[in-house]
C-alpha cells in the first residue's frame, strides 16, 4: 500500500483498502487463522481486537516501530486496521488514527502531534506533516516517514497473509 495525503491507498490509488486473493481457502478458514494469529500477536488482545464473527477483525493498537531519519526520533502511532473476509480473499483497510513525533535527548523528551497531511491539523500553516496539500496539489514533506509508514503497513499485511496461508 502507498501513503497518500488522504491516507493509505491500494494499487489503484483511489480505494483506502487492498483486497488480496487467497486461493483454496474458505472465508471461515481465513477468518479463524487470522484471528488466531492476531490474538497471539498482541499482549492483551481483548483490549485491542474486536470482531464481527466470521466477517471482520479490527485491531486498534499502537506501535513505536515507525522511524524517521534521525536516530533519536521515533513516531508513536495509533492505528486501526480492519480486515474483512470473503470466500478466497481478505480485504485490508488500514488507518493512522494518531501520529506523534517523539524526540528524545539525554535530559529531555519532547512529544508533538504529527499529521499525515497538513489539512489534518487545525493550524493552517502546519509543517509537522508527511504531506503538504495546497490548492494546486500535494507534495511530500517527509519522505523518510512516508517510507517508514508504508514499510510498516506492508509488513503488517504480509505477516497476516503468511499466517492465513500457513498450512500447519
Amino acid at each position: 500500500m502507498e501513503l497518500r495525503s488522504s491516507g493509505f491507498v491500494g494499487s489503484n490509488s483511489v480505494n483506502h483498502y487492498i483486497t488480496i486473493p487467497v486461493l483454496n481457502k474458505s472465508k471461515e478458514e481465513l477468518y479463524k487463522r487470522t484471528l488466531s494469529y492476531v490474538t497471539h500477536l498482541k499482549k492483551d488482545p481483548q483490549s485491542v481486537v474486536s470482531t464481527i464473527e466470521g466477517k471482520s477483525i479490527t485491531i486498534k493498537a499502537s506501535t513505536n516501530a515507525i522511524k524517521g531519519k534521525l536516530p533519536n526520533v521515533t513516531y508513536s502511532t495509533l492505528y486501526k486496521i480492519t480486515l474483512y473476509f470473503n470466500e478466497g480473499e481478505i480485504k485490508f483497510e488500514p488507518l493512522i488514527v494518531e501520529l506523534k513525533e517523539c524526540l528524545r535527548g539525554r535530559n529531555f523528551e519532547e512529544i508533538v502531534p504529527f499529521f499525515i497531511s497538513n489539512r489534518d491539523s487545525s493550524n493552517p500553516y502546519e509543517i509537522k506533516a508527511v504531506w503538504m496539500v495546497k490548492e494546486n496539489g500535494a507534495s511530500v514533506l517527509n519522505e523518510e516517514l512516508k517510507t517508514s509508514l508504508e514499510q510498516w503497513v506492508n509488513q503488517y499485511i504480509s505477516s497476516v497473509m503468511a499466517s492465513a496461508l500457513d498450512n500447519r
